[in-house]
Protein backbone atom coordinates (compact mmCIF):
# COMPACT_ATOMS: atom_id res chain seq x y z
CA UNK A 1 0.00 0.00 0.00
CA UNK A 2 2.67 2.54 1.06
CA UNK A 3 4.17 1.60 -2.95
CA UNK A 4 1.11 3.79 -4.22
CA UNK A 5 1.51 6.49 -1.87
CA UNK A 6 5.08 7.20 -2.50
CA UNK A 7 5.11 6.79 -6.40
CA UNK A 8 2.51 9.80 -6.12
CA UNK A 9 5.18 11.36 -4.21
CA UNK A 10 7.49 10.88 -6.99
CA UNK A 11 5.06 12.46 -9.61
CA UNK A 12 5.56 15.73 -7.76
CA UNK A 13 3.12 15.50 -4.69
CA UNK A 14 4.34 16.94 -1.53
CA UNK A 15 1.78 14.65 0.67
CA UNK A 16 -0.40 11.80 -0.43
CA UNK A 17 -3.45 10.64 2.16
CA UNK A 18 -4.53 7.03 2.01
CA UNK A 19 -8.13 6.82 1.02
CA UNK A 20 -9.56 3.42 2.45
CA UNK A 21 -11.76 2.21 -0.23
CA UNK A 22 -13.88 0.28 -0.15
CA UNK A 23 -14.48 0.50 3.43
CA UNK A 24 -15.39 -2.22 5.19
CA UNK A 25 -15.96 -1.62 8.60
CA UNK A 26 -19.11 -0.68 11.23
CA UNK A 27 -21.92 1.04 8.87
CA UNK A 28 -22.31 3.88 11.45
CA UNK A 29 -18.33 4.66 11.43
CA UNK A 30 -18.66 4.79 7.53
CA UNK A 31 -21.16 7.10 7.88
CA UNK A 32 -19.72 9.40 10.79
CA UNK A 33 -16.57 9.25 8.95
CA UNK A 34 -18.24 10.51 5.54
CA UNK A 35 -20.25 12.89 7.34
CA UNK A 36 -17.07 14.23 8.91
CA UNK A 37 -14.88 13.90 5.51
CA UNK A 38 -17.46 16.28 3.56
CA UNK A 39 -17.36 18.68 6.42
CA UNK A 40 -13.88 19.19 6.06
CA UNK A 41 -13.98 19.13 2.47
CA UNK A 42 -16.29 22.22 2.71
CA UNK A 43 -14.40 24.41 5.52
CA UNK A 44 -11.11 23.79 4.10
CA UNK A 45 -11.78 24.04 0.07
CA UNK A 46 -9.41 21.06 -0.16
CA UNK A 47 -10.32 17.60 -2.03
CA UNK A 48 -9.65 14.58 -0.06
CA UNK A 49 -11.50 11.68 0.71
CA UNK A 50 -10.70 10.70 3.75
CA UNK A 51 -8.38 12.98 5.89
CA UNK A 52 -8.42 10.77 9.13
CA UNK A 53 -7.45 7.63 7.76
CA UNK A 54 -4.07 8.20 9.77
CA UNK A 55 -1.99 6.90 6.68
CA UNK A 56 0.12 9.19 4.92
CA UNK A 57 3.40 9.22 3.02
CA UNK A 58 5.03 12.93 2.68
CA UNK A 59 8.64 14.22 2.04
CA UNK A 60 10.92 15.65 4.97
CA UNK A 61 10.39 18.94 4.48
CA UNK A 62 6.52 19.67 5.03
CA UNK A 63 6.34 17.22 8.11
CA UNK A 64 9.71 20.15 9.34
CA UNK A 65 7.86 22.82 7.80
CA UNK A 66 4.21 22.40 9.50
CA UNK A 67 3.42 23.10 12.83
CA UNK A 68 2.35 20.03 14.71
CA UNK A 69 1.06 19.52 18.42
CA UNK A 70 -1.42 17.60 20.27
CA UNK A 71 -4.03 15.92 17.67
CA UNK A 72 -2.93 18.21 14.90
CA UNK A 73 -1.34 14.94 12.60
CA UNK A 74 -4.95 14.91 11.36
CA UNK A 75 -5.26 18.42 10.12
CA UNK A 76 -1.72 17.82 8.69
CA UNK A 77 -2.97 17.47 5.19
CA UNK A 78 -4.98 20.99 5.76
CA UNK A 79 -2.38 22.79 7.22
CA UNK A 80 0.53 21.63 4.61
CA UNK A 81 -1.93 22.62 1.28
CA UNK A 82 -2.47 25.84 3.22
CA UNK A 83 1.64 26.92 3.09
CA UNK A 84 1.23 25.98 -0.62
CA UNK A 85 2.19 22.61 -0.99
CA UNK A 86 0.69 20.14 -3.19
CA UNK A 87 -1.72 17.53 -1.48
CA UNK A 88 -3.04 14.75 -3.03
CA UNK A 89 -4.92 11.08 -1.79
CA UNK A 90 -4.31 7.43 -2.79
CA UNK A 91 -6.67 4.41 -3.04
CA UNK A 92 -5.48 1.84 -0.45
CA UNK A 93 -7.18 -1.57 1.58
CA UNK A 94 -8.58 -1.15 4.88
CA UNK A 95 -6.33 -2.53 7.54
CA UNK A 96 -8.10 -5.25 9.49
CA UNK A 97 -7.75 -3.95 12.97
CA UNK A 98 -9.99 -1.47 11.93
CA UNK A 99 -13.22 -3.31 11.28
CA UNK A 100 -14.48 -2.50 14.56
CA UNK A 101 -17.52 -1.20 16.21
CA UNK A 102 -16.36 2.34 17.95
CA UNK A 103 -17.62 1.85 21.72
CA UNK A 104 -16.98 5.89 22.57
CA UNK A 105 -19.62 8.60 22.66
CA UNK A 106 -16.74 10.28 23.04
CA UNK A 107 -14.67 9.61 19.67
CA UNK A 108 -17.85 11.58 18.08
CA UNK A 109 -17.56 14.37 20.16
CA UNK A 110 -14.03 14.95 19.43
CA UNK A 111 -14.82 15.05 15.67
CA UNK A 112 -17.02 17.73 16.37
CA UNK A 113 -14.25 19.72 18.38
CA UNK A 114 -11.69 18.62 15.41
CA UNK A 115 -14.35 20.00 12.70
CA UNK A 116 -14.10 23.46 15.17
CA UNK A 117 -10.60 23.03 15.35
CA UNK A 118 -10.15 23.18 11.31
CA UNK A 119 -13.09 26.06 10.88
CA UNK A 120 -10.35 28.06 13.39
CA UNK A 121 -6.86 27.00 11.65
CA UNK A 122 -8.33 27.50 7.70
CA UNK A 123 -10.30 30.63 8.12
CA UNK A 124 -9.57 32.68 11.55
CA UNK A 125 -5.54 31.80 12.98
CA UNK A 126 -4.59 35.41 11.64
CA UNK A 127 -7.85 36.96 12.87
CA UNK A 128 -9.22 35.71 16.09
CA UNK A 129 -11.83 38.43 16.75
CA UNK A 130 -13.40 37.93 13.39
CA UNK A 131 -14.32 34.76 15.37
CA UNK A 132 -14.36 35.32 19.20
CA UNK A 133 -15.81 38.87 17.87
CA UNK A 134 -18.69 37.59 15.89
CA UNK A 135 -19.26 34.93 18.86
CA UNK A 136 -19.26 37.71 21.57
CA UNK A 137 -21.23 40.26 19.55
CA UNK A 138 -24.16 38.02 19.48
CA UNK A 139 -24.22 36.79 23.30
CA UNK A 140 -23.84 40.76 24.58
CA UNK A 141 -26.19 41.52 22.19
CA UNK A 142 -28.82 39.09 23.46
CA UNK A 143 -27.86 39.44 26.99
CA UNK A 144 -27.87 43.43 26.59
CA UNK A 145 -31.77 42.79 24.79
CA UNK A 146 -32.36 40.85 27.93
CA UNK A 147 -31.48 43.33 30.61
CA UNK A 148 -32.78 46.25 28.41
CA UNK A 149 -36.73 44.54 28.30
CA UNK A 150 -36.53 43.70 32.33
CA UNK A 151 -35.43 47.23 32.69
CA UNK A 152 -38.62 48.48 30.88
CA UNK A 153 -40.30 45.97 33.00
CA UNK A 154 -39.50 47.25 36.09
CA UNK A 155 -39.64 51.20 35.24
CA UNK A 156 -43.13 50.61 34.20
CA UNK A 157 -43.85 48.95 37.24
CA UNK A 158 -45.42 45.79 36.06
CA UNK A 159 -43.46 44.42 39.21
CA UNK A 160 -40.10 43.18 40.33
CA UNK A 161 -37.11 41.81 38.50
CA UNK A 162 -34.88 40.83 41.28
CA UNK A 163 -35.82 36.92 41.08
CA UNK A 164 -35.97 36.52 37.68
CA UNK A 165 -34.08 33.58 36.14
CA UNK A 166 -33.84 36.03 32.99
CA UNK A 167 -32.03 38.95 34.72
CA UNK A 168 -29.37 36.25 35.34
CA UNK A 169 -29.05 34.93 32.24
CA UNK A 170 -28.82 38.09 30.34
CA UNK A 171 -26.01 39.43 32.40
CA UNK A 172 -24.04 35.90 32.39
CA UNK A 173 -24.63 36.56 28.13
CA UNK A 174 -23.34 40.20 28.06
CA UNK A 175 -20.28 39.12 30.43
CA UNK A 176 -19.62 36.21 28.24
CA UNK A 177 -19.72 38.39 25.34
CA UNK A 178 -17.45 41.19 26.00
CA UNK A 179 -14.94 38.30 27.57
CA UNK A 180 -15.32 36.92 24.11
CA UNK A 181 -14.62 39.91 22.21
CA UNK A 182 -12.08 40.95 25.09
CA UNK A 183 -10.34 37.64 24.00
CA UNK A 184 -10.22 38.26 20.23
CA UNK A 185 -8.64 41.47 20.64
CA UNK A 186 -6.02 40.36 22.74
CA UNK A 187 -5.10 37.19 20.23
CA UNK A 188 -5.30 40.24 17.62
CA UNK A 189 -2.41 41.94 19.88
CA UNK A 190 -0.50 39.15 19.44
CA UNK A 191 -0.67 37.77 16.04
CA UNK A 192 0.23 41.96 15.47
CA UNK A 193 3.07 41.68 17.54
CA UNK A 194 4.46 38.12 15.88
CA UNK A 195 3.10 38.93 12.45
CA UNK A 196 6.66 38.93 11.52
CA UNK A 197 7.58 35.43 12.43
CA UNK A 198 4.69 33.97 11.42
CA UNK A 199 4.76 32.10 7.40
CA UNK A 200 1.78 31.01 5.70
CA UNK A 201 3.99 30.08 2.91
CA UNK A 202 7.25 28.25 1.67
CA UNK A 203 9.72 29.36 -0.86
CA UNK A 204 10.39 26.24 -3.13
CA UNK A 205 12.97 28.43 -5.40
CA UNK A 206 14.59 31.73 -5.43
CA UNK A 207 15.09 32.83 -9.79
CA UNK A 208 18.43 34.99 -10.18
Amino acid sequence: QIDGLVRKLEQGCDLVMGWRHPRKDWPLNQTISRVFNWLIKRVSKIELNDVNSGVFAARRDVLEDVPMYGNLNIFLPILAARKGYVVSDEKIAQLPGEFRKSKYLTEYIQRLLDIVTVIFLTNYSKKPLHFLGFIGLVFALVGGLMNLYLFFYRVFQFGPIAGRPLLLLGALLLVIGIQMISIGLIGEMIIFTHAKEIKEYTIEEILE
